[in-house]
C-alpha cells in the first residue's frame, strides 16, 4: 500500500519484544503465537506509542475482550478480506477502532453486561492483598515484572511471588487474564 513502509517481522513473542525499541506506527499483532499469547504484547506495543490492531483467527469472546481491555485500537478477524484488513490499516492509523462484526457482539455484551463480583462458580473471590491490586495496577498499563518491580520498590523476585498469588486467587494463568478478571470484578479499573 502506498505511503506504508514494513518495518519488522516476527514469528513468537520473543523476537517480538527485541524489537520494541523501533519506532512504529503500527503493530499488526497475532494473538495465537508459538511461544505464549500475543495478548501479554499489547501493553508493551501500547507503551512505545504504536497503535496495535489485532489480526488473528481467535474469535471467542474471552479473547477479543480481553485484547480490547488490554488496549488493542482494533480486532479484526484473519477471515476478512485483504480489503477490510486495508481498510483496518487505514482507519487504526487514522485514530478508529476496526472491529470484526462478530467481536464486535461480544465486546457489546461486555458493556451491556452489569459487573460481575463473583467466579462463574458462585464463590467469592479469594481476597487480593493491596500490594497484590497495585501490582495488577501497573499490570494494566503494560508494565513488564521488571518494570513493576521498579516502579513498587520491590525485587523481581518479590513481584513473581505476589504473581503467583494472583493466578491462584483469581484462578487464571497469565497476566491479562490476571488483569481482565480484576477489572471485571471491580478489584481495578483501567
Amino acid at each position: 500500500m502506498p505511503g506504508l513502509e514494513l518495518a519488522w517481522t516476527s514469528p513468537d513473542i520473543a523476537s517480538a519484544r527485541a524489537m520494541l525499541g523501533l519506532r512504529v506506527d503500527l503493530v499488526l499483532l497475532d494473538i495465537g503465537l508459538p511461544d505464549g499469547s500475543g495478548l501479554d504484547m499489547i501493553g508493551d506495543l501500547k507503551a512505545t506509542g504504536a497503535k496495535v490492531l489485532v489480526v488473528t483467527s481467535l474469535g471467542d469472546q474471552e479473547t477479543v475482550v480481553t485484547a480490547i481491555r488490554c488496549g488493542a485500537d482494533g480486532y479484526l478477524l484473519k477471515d476478512s478480506s485483504q480489503e477490510t484488513i486495508w481498510e483496518g490499516i487505514n482507519v487504526t492509523l487514522d485514530g478508529g477502532a476496526p472491529i470484526s462484526a462478530s467481536a464486535a457482539v461480544f465486546v457489546l455484551q461486555q458493556i451491556r453486561k452489569p459487573a460481575e463480583t463473583t467466579k462463574s462458580s458462585g464463590e467469592e473471590m479469594d481476597e487480593l492483598s493491596e500490594r497484590e491490586i497495585d501490582l495488577l495496577k501497573v499490570f494494566a498499563l503494560g508494565y513488564s515484572y521488571k518494570e513493576a518491580a521498579r516502579a513498587l520498590g520491590i525485587s523481581p523476585l518479590t513481584v513473581g511471588s505476589h504473581v503467583k498469588s494472583i493466578y491462584r486467587k483469581l484462578a487464571v494463568h497469565t497476566r491479562t487474564e490476571a488483569v481482565f478478571s480484576a477489572v471485571k470484578s471491580g478489584k481495578i479499573s483501567l
